[in-house]
């Protein structure tokens, strides 16, 4: 189940750095890199990634001091195959947010700290969370992801916020519009606080990247951006801008301006210019651009499969189910064969399966009847008797032990559930002990009558009367009157009269309640598959489906 977030914080805490006024380009240590990768046809994809510089995002400390890494990730993606050969960045179609919190702060408290922030990215990113999952890694801290829907208003205003933390290198060069109109895009911010780095990225497809004449492509920096592409120059502070023009497929270079810096580019299909490093800076200001031929129709033979994953919101709200509907489309020339969907669980989802909390659901032949109202009264009359009789006081006590407000019946006849409504009055337990008053020096024979009454105008509730009755049965007189202990006599009924009423409660809570589990997986044409995952080799769980 997700946990869906409400509006209840009164201002939104989370501002983008240039409206402090706070640039990456006053910040320490600052890498650029842009790689365009030719994609299908006549379209590319701009992969501009930003490392350094000060933070993409402006918070308050406080909300903060915990977080050890986080990142938040718009995608739209679904459409990659009519453009390029893979998915360009590994995120869902949707707004997603990761948070990795300190393990020191708990379950409670870690889990508390993270909704605090994303509501936080509600309410300045216009977003409606919900918590997607939660999972503890290695070093004992507590992973949270939160997803959302999201529209093109997100993709453009996390590109202005990039473009307003970066305001020159090659970051200027792109257009939002350009990112949110385009069919493949996904742009994300983070930070690292432990090695305090901190990360954008701007993804995009431009499906007329490439320009054809005649049978020759031409791939350039002018065609994309419509103008020279400029290094990160600033003096004084250290930067790294590189760009890198990449070919996934075999092509025969014409000519390739200006040099690249990489041995063989025309044979390997890579091409890498060092436009700035700490110790030179190049300044290729310019247009950067590969002409080439190639077969296109060979490129073009081969299977393109894409997976979409989805969900029922509405069955999640009204429901409370989970539903994941997949849909694999293969839109390449060739059959695709043995595709592998997998689903990771992360570590703790089979201990969330064998101790799932459950829930007592009412009956479906049951229902309450809120009207109905009936109170309970105890007596317990404890006589003494024979040459007793005047020594010692006898005892009565009168008690409210139950308030019945609304009650179950049938639905079939709309009769009470275990009720007798002419029993206004029922003895539960009756004793009667005579016993030789010698050795407390009152001469002749003592007797001792107890009875225990239960007393309702509307009826008694038969399993209360059986269960209480039962308790009351295993009190032994003697043992008290051996003892000359009438005080722990009188103690001993009134907790037996107690212990009667509350198994009556569970007696009853396990006859109209049925249990039922609150996480029940129906893994359909999949299942759990279990492997070995990262450098370290940890086992984790996998819900995989193997089609042909």
């Amino acid at each position: 189940m997700f946990l869906v977030l409400s509006s209840s914080t009164t201002q939104a805490l989370v501002y983008s750095s240039s409206a402090i006024g706070s640039t990456g380009e006053e910040g320490e240590l600052f890498v650029e890199e842009m790689k365009i990768i030719a994609g299908i046809e006549s379209s590319a994809l701009v992969k501009l990634n930003l490392f350094g510089g000060s933070s993409p995002l402006k918070v308050l400390a406080s909300e903060f001091d915990d977080v050890l890494s986080w990142a938040f990730i718009v995608s739209d993606q679904a459409a990659y195959a009519d453009y390029l050969l893979r998915r360009p960045f590994k995120a869902p179609d949707n707004a997603t947010l990761l948070l990795e919190i300190d393990g020191s702060l708990g379950t409670d408290g870690s889990l508390n700290q993270s909704l605090r922030i994303a509501q936080l990215f509600d309410d300045h990113y216009n977003l409606e969370l919900h918590w997607a999952g939660a999972a503890s890694t290695e070093k004992s801290n507590y992973l949270y992801v939160f997803s959302s829907g999201s529209t093109n208003e997100q993709i453009e205003l996390l590109t202005d916020e990039i473009k307003g933390d970066i305001t020159s290198g090659f970051a200027a060069a792109i257009e939002t519009t350009a990112v949110s109109e385009s069919p493949v895009k996904a742009v994300f911010i983070g930070e690292d606080f432990r090695s305090s780095t901190y990360f954008r990225g701007i993804y995009y497809v431009d499906p007329d990247a490439i320009v054809e004449v005649d049978g020759e492509y031409t791939l350039s920096t002018n065609n994309l951006f419509g103008s020279d592409l400029e290094v990160y120059n600033k003096l004084g502070v250290v930067k790294y801008s590189i760009l890198k023009f990449r070919f996934p497929y075999l092509i025969n270079a014409l000519s390739i301006e200006p040099t690249p810096n990489n041995v063989a580019p025309q044979i390997s299909g890579k091409m890498d210019w060092i436009m700035q490093v700490p110790w030179k800076v190049r300044d290729l200001t310019g247009n950067f651009e590969v002409v080439y031929t190639m077969n296109q129709a060979e490129l073009a033979s081969s299977p393109r499969v894409s997976v979409n994953m989805d969900y029922d919101q509405q069955l999640l709200n009204e429901n409370g189910i989970l539903q994941m509907d997949y849909e694999v489309t293969n839109s390449g020339t060739e059959t695709a064969e043995n595709i592998t969907i997998s689903y990771p669980l992360g570590p703790d989802f089979i201990d969330m399966i064998e101790n799932s909390p459950v829930i007592y659901k009412l009956r479906d032949d049951v229902t309450i009847d809120e009207e109905f109202y009936s109170e309970t009264n105890a007596t317990l009359l404890i006589n003494f008797g024979g040459s007793l009789e005047g020594f010692v006081e006898d005892f009565y006590v009168n008690v409210t032990v139950l308030v019945f407000d609304g009650w179950y019946r049938n639905i079939t006849d709309s009769q009470l559930s275990f009720w007798n409504e002419s029993a206004t009055e029922q003895i539960v337990n009756y004793d009667y002990k005579e016993f030789d008053t010698t050795g407390l020096e009152i001469p002749g024979n003592g007797s001792i009558t107890v009875n225990a009454t239960l007393k309702s105008e509307t009826g008694l509730n038969t399993i209360l009367t059986f269960l209480v009755g039962y308790y009351l049965s295993q009190i032994d007189l003697t043992t008290y009157i051996m003892n000359g202990d009438m005080d722990g006599l009188i103690t001993d009924y009134g907790e037996a009269l107690w212990n009667g009423i509350a198994y009556s409660v569970a007696a009853i809570q396990a006859t109209l309640y049925e249990e039922q589990t609150l996480f029940d997986p129906n893994l359909q044409d999949f299942e759990y598959i279990e492997r070995t995952v990262g450098s370290l080799g940890h086992e984790e769980l996998f819900c995989t489906f193997l089609s042909n």
